[in-house]
């Protein structure tokens, strides 16, 4: 008989584990961008605050590990579940926000990044022309995937993840 991770007290314990070191490395993330001297007023800065909130909202949810969880959950396996549909699907919305806000956030300093090194803009135009609207984009994108995947009832708790997420 082969042990499943899958409903063990490990796949419990283990997103509350990442999900505060991933949480803390985003606060220290924040913590030095406040206290730099330019603090928010360079897109580098923005991106990366911006990028390290979406992340702390997604890794705080993970440390709820499956306590959000409906109770009646039929692959339970002694993990605690206290929640219900309502806390399940919001944890699994804050993740997926969380998760999805990143990514997009991520391609936004990947476009920075090409602005500044293949086209040699400087931070003042890349902030005037061309940072609102690849973070208008981003967060949109994000926020409208997730409301999709809400509306649709597509964010349950499965038996694949420790946490809430999109799942049929």
């Amino acid at each position: 008989m082969t042990a499943s991770f899958n409903g063990s007290m490990a796949s419990f314990i283990i997103p509350i584990v990442t999900g505060t070191l991933s949480a803390i490395g985003s606060f220290v993330i924040l913590n030095i961008i406040l206290q730099s001297t330019s603090k928010l007023g360079t897109p580098h800065h923005r991106i990366m605050a911006l990028m390290s909130a979406f992340d702390i909202i997604a890794s705080i949810c993970m440390v709820l590990s499956t306590l959000p969880m409906p109770s009646d959950t039929a692959f339970r396996n002694g993990r605690p579940m206290w929640g219900n549909r309502t806390t399940c699907q919001i944890q699994g919305f804050l993740i997926v926000l969380g998760i999805s806000g990143g990514a997009f956030l991520y391609s936004c300093l990947a476009w920075y990044m090409v602005c500044k090194i293949t086209f040699r803009m400087d931070d003042y135009k890349i902030g005037r022309k061309i940072e609102p609207y690849i973070m208008i984009v981003a967060i949109a994108l994000a926020l409208s995937g997730t409301i999709f995947f809400l509306e649709q009832d597509l964010i349950n708790a499965s038996s694949f993840n420790s946490f809430c997420s999109v799942a049929p």
